[in-house]
């Protein structure tokens, strides 16, 4: 995975951090990005495919998906939770901001987003993308944010 912009480049874990920051700085500080879902999901449609992010992204949030869909699928009942919680573990807050965005859209409304509420994977969102973690409490069931 890369951060290919032309003032610094990283891969990895780093480039995730960094897109997720990038994100965050055009539009997680703007209250009026927040006010509807369909407002907030096209700026992040257009950070998708301006950004370049699709190409360095998409695989990720696929590969993220097919990995609980595996749990789903071959692990028994009584230990998919915890396979769910050691992937959880796994994720740094920039990852789980990204992965949030991209359950709400078209990309992963369908099959991720189901997926990630019953498996609480938001739980550690951080509060510090305050009003970014609100708009996702809207629209994510509790079951996203509260593994029980």
């Amino acid at each position: 995975m890369q951060y290919p912009h032309a003032t610094e480049s990283c891969s990895g874990r780093q480039a995730l951090h960094k897109w997720a920051v990038t994100l965050h700085k055009k539009y997680g500080r703007s209250s009026k990005t927040f006010l509807d879902k369909k407002h907030a999901l096209g700026f992040y449609e257009e950070f998708y495919s301006i950004e370049k992010a699709n190409e360095n992204l998409g695989h990720y949030f696929r590969s993220f998906y097919h990995i609980l869909n595996f749990i789903e699928a071959s692990a028994p009942p009584n230990l998919r939770k915890m396979y769910a919680k050691i992937l959880r573990a796994q994720l740094s807050y920039p990852e789980l901001l990204l992965l949030a965005f991209n359950g709400l859209s078209q990309y992963g409304e369908d099959k991720l987003k189901p997926v990630m509420e019953k498996y609480a994977m938001l739980e550690q969102l951080p509060e510090g993308y305050a009003e970014m973690s609100e708009w996702f409490k809207q629209h994510y069931s509790p079951n996203a944010f509260k593994d029980e």
